[in-house]
């Protein structure tokens, strides 16, 4: 929007300048100050809530037994929902994802799921973003070459496979702020939360799931 590309210029006027611009944006911090959300009747649910994080961070939101609004929070971060007071400020050059802990599915092709925030992503790379995951039923299903408009994977795929779609698209597309709500949910076994762990690690380490350095 107009409003965040002006408070990313003001932001980036705070930022010592450096030789290279893109040492300059990528010293732009994530700022929250004096958040609130309240609901349409007006009833408010959280209130001034600052905090400022640097790029390159990687942040767990966890809540006591007696305090909720944590998924609140995260659609507030992952601008599904806009703030009702106060100011969430993410740099304009930055994409945002908020991937929600129910999957989400194309009534499309497995390809075009895998690939929706990327279309240019190179089958190397989503096959490489696949084996990380240990997607073994995904890679064999797309080794039988199944054409792009079959959506029988909808159906024959587990419940626990489907979210790891769900998760690898996310890794695909690679947004410079991604937000993940619950994303172990689905997954019982330590192995799979681990691999998910390790490739939300390298997500935030290298701006990137299998990009190449020079497009970080």
């Amino acid at each position: 929007s107009t409003n965040r590309r002006a408070m990313t210029r003001l932001a980036r006027d705070r930022v010592e300048l450096s030789a290279k611009s893109w040492a300059v944006e990528d010293d732009i911090p994530l700022e929250i100050v004096g958040m609130a959300y309240a609901f349409s009747s007006g009833l408010r649910f959280m209130s001034n809530i600052s905090l400022t994080a640097p790029q390159g961070s990687m942040i767990a939101v966890t809540r006591s037994n007696q305090v909720k609004g944590r998924s609140t929070f995260l659609k507030l971060l992952g601008q599904v929902i806009s703030p009702t007071g106060g100011n969430l400020f993410i740099p304009s050059h930055l994409r945002v994802l908020h991937v929600s802990y129910q999957p989400v599915a194309l009534d499309a092709g497995l390809w075009l799921n895998l690939t929706f925030g990327d279309q240019d992503a190179s089958r190397d790379r989503v096959l490489g973003i696949l084996q990380g995951l240990g997607m073994r039923t995904t890679l064999h299903y797309l080794a039988e070459g199944q054409d792009d408009d079959d959506r029988s994977w909808l159906h024959a795929f587990s419940p626990s496979e489907l979210a790891l779609v769900h998760l690898a698209r996310a890794f695909v597309m690679s947004a410079e702020v991604t937000v993940f709500q619950r994303p172990f949910y689905h997954f019982s076994d330590v192995k799979t939360r681990s691999l998910v762990l390790r490739m939300m690690e390298e997500l935030v380490a290298e701006k990137g799931v299998g990009l190449p350095a020079e497009t970080r």
